[in-house]
Parts: C-alpha cells; structure tokens; sequence
C-alpha cells in the first residue's frame, strides 16, 4: 500500500517559481495564459511539434522567460494552475471563516452588552414583593 502511494506523488512546484508566480502583480494574466496554453496542449493531442503559442505582453513575455529560466516546464506549468486554483479556494475559504468568526465575536459582544449569555437561559419572568 505504501509503495503505490510513494509512487503516485509528484514532485513539488520549485520554490523560486511557486514563490514569484504568488507574488507577481501579473498572477492572473500569468494564469489565464498558462491555462491557454494548457488547453492548445490538449487540443493538439500526442504530436511531435510544438505548439505556438499567442503572442503576450511584454510584461508577461518577461515572466515567462524568467520562470522558464528557472526550470518552469508543461509539468511545473500544469502544477501551477492546479497549486493556484487551491489557494484561491483556500484563502476564500480561510476569508470567509474569518468573516464568520468575525462576526459571531460582534453578535456575542452585543448580547453581552445586554446581559444575554448564550449559555445561560434568560428569565423574563419579574419578581414582585
């Protein structure tokens, strides 16, 4: 069992490309475009040539060539779109349970303002002497 699971991993995204790919400021054209590219790869099935890929901008031309550079191959672009796409929808996730929390803190803080515990029942009933 442990031998089928040891060989299915793969290897990780290269830290120097992880790391400039998270924090460029063209992350989301970066993406779109490896995503093309992606799927022109797809669409052109198992042949020898290379694909051509659409002209870009200067800016990201740059990048590319820079993460190209630094060993960003089909493989480590396939696992860039796959890396990026889960840390979007974990940091949406993580945003949202923050807001959340966030908010159940102001609700509690409310109550408490007025003398409600959420763990202890609230008696309407008065007292006379």
């Amino acid at each position: 069992m442990q031998v089928i699971l040891l060989s299915s991993l793969k290897e990780p995204v290269p830290r120097p490309i992880y790391d400039q790919v998270v924090r460029s400021p063209l992350l989301e054209q970066l993406l779109d475009c490896l995503q093309g590219r992606h799927i022109l790869r797809q669409s052109m099935g198992r042949h020898d040539r290379e694909p051509v890929y659409p002209d870009v901008s200067d800016n990201l031309a740059t990048l590319i060539r820079k993460l190209t550079s630094q060993g960003m191959a089909v493989d480590v672009e396939e696992k860039l779109i796959v890396s990026c796409l889960l840390r979007q929808s974990v940091i949406e996730s993580s945003l949202l349970k923050s807001i959340l929390h966030h908010k159940c803190r102001i609700e509690d803080s409310k109550n408490n303002l007025f003398g409600v515990n959420r763990n202890s029942e609230i008696n309407w009933s008065t007292s006379e002497n």
